[in-house]
């Protein structure tokens, strides 16, 4: 089994989730409780912990810092991320390439937990006319590049932005999307199915 306590704890306030904007230190604390338990009763034997981490820095927006919301090593299998490219002009979220977006955070996790895999959660670009040059482009690099990462979930879901000024995301994948995704998934790298 695999656990993400609380995922995206790094987010900016808890408008979407009720303990975003609170402070990494609670939650480690909490982390390192909850562990403790599963210790306690055995479940760690069958368990693989993971983090899912908000990634990005725009012009004058970025996720806090990701970094003092994860746990010590000895407390955590999997450094994992949530990459998702926006395209918000109207609120300075512009769109960036998968690797200006993630290149900081793969290192600084490289050298924070050496012997740590990574995992994308979730990965995605905002629907558009780059949306498949750019999902092509972020599964070539995490091939040729960012050798660590060990999994990669494409991200479908369409955000509303109930009672914020975000505003919608959508990242549901262009037919052309639908051919990059497939013809990744039909080589010998990635293992997974593309609808």
């Amino acid at each position: 089994v695999v656990l993400i306590p609380f995922q995206f704890p790094n987010e900016p306030s808890s408008n979407h989730f009720p303990w975003g904007g609170k402070s990494a230190k609670k939650y480690v604390d909490a982390w390192i409780h909850l562990h403790g338990l599963f210790e306690k009763e055995g479940a760690n034997r069958n368990t693989i912990w993971s983090t899912k981490l908000k990634m990005g820095r725009w012009g004058r927006f970025a996720y806090p810092n990701p970094f003092p919301y994860c746990p010590p090593g000895q407390y955590v299998d999997v450094i994992g991320w949530a990459c998702n490219n926006h395209d918000k002009p109207m609120i300075g979220l512009y769109s960036q390439s998968f690797e200006s977006l993630f290149d900081y955070y793969y290192n600084g996790a490289a050298s924070k937990y050496p012997d740590k895999p990574q995992m994308l959660w979730e990965i995605s670009s905002a629907k558009g006319s780059y949306q498949a040059k750019w999902v092509d482009d972020a599964l070539n690099a995490i091939k040729t590049r960012y050798y660590r990462v060990k999994g990669a979930m494409l991200d479908e879901t369409f955000y509303t932005g109930i009672g914020d000024a975000y505003g919608t995301y959508d990242p549901t994948p262009t037919d052309e999307t639908v051919q990059v995704i497939r013809k990744h998934f039909s080589g010998k790298f990635f293992i997974g199915s593309a609808k």
